[in-house]
């Protein structure tokens, strides 16, 4: 039986470690850095008016905007979505059998 330490992760209904690999192998053929993908998909956080405000590409035509009155809170998030990002990205472009 799966035991379930802290540096699994469940996406979906698969379990994905973490760290476990930096660079996947798509159906095609081709390697990429999930963790790049996911920081090339979001931009930097910057104020606008009262808020700061920063955006994350999750689809080819799905851009997000979001925007927070506390920078800490806004580079937090940030940092989250990213990583949610990156274990999607994992998770579609993964080679399955």
């Amino acid at each position: 039986m799966l035991q379930l330490p802290m540096d699994y992760i469940l996406y979906g209904m698969v379990w994905l470690k973490e760290n476990s690999m930096s660079i996947i192998e798509t159906n095609f053929g081709t390697r990429l850095d999930p963790k790049r993908v996911a920081l090339g998909s979001a931009t930097n956080v910057t104020k606008k008016g009262a808020f700061y405000v920063f955006s994350l590409r999750v689809d080819t035509d799905d851009v997000r905007e979001y925007s927070f009155s506390n920078r800490d809170r806004a580079v937090a998030m940030r940092n989250v979505l990213i990583s949610h990002l990156e274990k999607k990205v994992i998770f579609e472009n993964r080679k399955r059998a």
